[in-house]
């Protein structure tokens, strides 16, 4: 508690998630998958927090709650290195997959008593855009080679 009524919170988390030795079968033999990065499995990620609580007259308390979150780049398929075909000749590495590095501010503030409570309170104030999930089923169309890639994106403001 830094002052009456005041609390911080504070968090880090570093993570080095890897495969040792990751062999899969296919209908061509083994494929050795050890250099992929594993899904959802951000480097690091951090959390800030501040809550007051004030008890009023009437013995209902506001209370009010500031947050922000942030994780490190992380994929969220199961396929880290994509190749697209580059026009222009050769190929790149591309992968639609990837969530880049994004922060999250949140906030509420309620009005608390024993039986009932209200709440205000504001999700992703900052508008970031980040996926929620990704499904690539063009790999996965072997007659015609035609796929659909589809992405569902977090709300924003």
């Amino acid at each position: 508690m830094i002052a009456s009524g005041l609390s911080f919170r504070g968090n880090i988390g570093l993570l080095d998630a890897s495969f040792d030795e990751h062999l899969v079968s296919s209908a061509t033999g083994m494929v050795d998958k050890s250099g992929i990065e594993l899904r959802r499995a951000p480097d690091m990620t951090m959390g800030l927090g501040l809550l007051w609580e004030h008890e009023l007259a009437n013995g209902a308390f506001l209370v009010t709650n500031v947050s922000y979150t942030w994780k490190d780049d992380y994929y969220i398929s199961a396929s880290t290195s994509v190749i697209k075909p580059n026009y222009g000749g050769g190929a790149e590495s591309f992968n639609p997959s990837k969530v880049d590095a994004f922060g999250l501010l949140d906030t509420s503030i309620n009005y608390e008593t024993e039986s009932w409570s209200i709440s205000i309170f504001g999700k992703n104030l900052t508008d970031e855009n980040y996926f929620m999930s990704f499904l690539d089923v063009g790999g996965n169309v072997v007659a015609t080679g035609a796929g659909d890639t589809t992405a569902v994106y977090a709300p924003g403001l």
